[in-house]
């Protein structure tokens, strides 16, 4: 175990390393030198998921979508993409800025639960990764509507809009309705 942090450890350094680079050329260096780490790893460590998530984290930094892509979905077919998983892949997703991926998964996983409260927060965190006003909106309504929270967002979010739209007016009953 303390071989396997100590490697974990170097692995968030050379991803650091990456992100603070200004050349591409480095960061693409420290990236491989990364996934490299972890791939040895992975191989050693097979139990741990983390090391995974890592790899596919370390392929959409690279700008192989592909690879990044085919790796989650590796790690969502044991547990036949359920809900959780979903849910988790959809955060790993977001770490790496995969905003349009992370939304699909999100997607699918509000498709498939089936409590009412549970779907409501999953269209919550739907929400938040809004790629518009209009698409915010439209999950905002999906969510949990007794949330003051969302009542404030949905109502912000249609002043936005509205604002957007000229709609000055209708603008300003929602920043009231938001306020009240």
């Amino acid at each position: 175990e303390p071989t396997r942090l100590t490697a974990l450890d170097l692995v968030n350094l050379r991803a650091r390393r990456a992100r603070a680079a200004l050349d591409p050329r480095a960061q693409q260096a420290e990236l491989e030198k990364a996934e490299k780490l972890l791939e040895e790893l992975a191989r050693n460590f097979t139990l741990y998921r983390d090391l995974r998530v890592l790899l596919a984290q370390v392929a959409y930094r690279k700008g192989d979508a592909l690879e990044g892509k085919r790796r989650i979905d590796e790690l969502l077919e044991p547990d036949k993409r359920n809900v959780r998983v979903l849910l988790e892949a959809s955060a790993w997703l977001q770490e790496v800025e995969e905003f349009t991926e992370a939304r699909k998964l999100l997607e699918e996983a509000y498709d498939k639960e089936t409590d009412a409260k549970r779907k409501a927060f999953l269209a919550g965190r739907r929400a938040h990764l809004a790629s518009d006003p209009a698409d915010r909106i439209a999950w905002l309504q999906k969510a949990d509507s007794s949330n003051l929270m969302v009542q404030a967002n949905l109502r912000l979010t249609q002043a936005h809009l509205a604002r957007q739209q000229d709609r000055v007016k209708e603008a300003i009953i929602h920043l009231r309705q938001a306020l009240s």
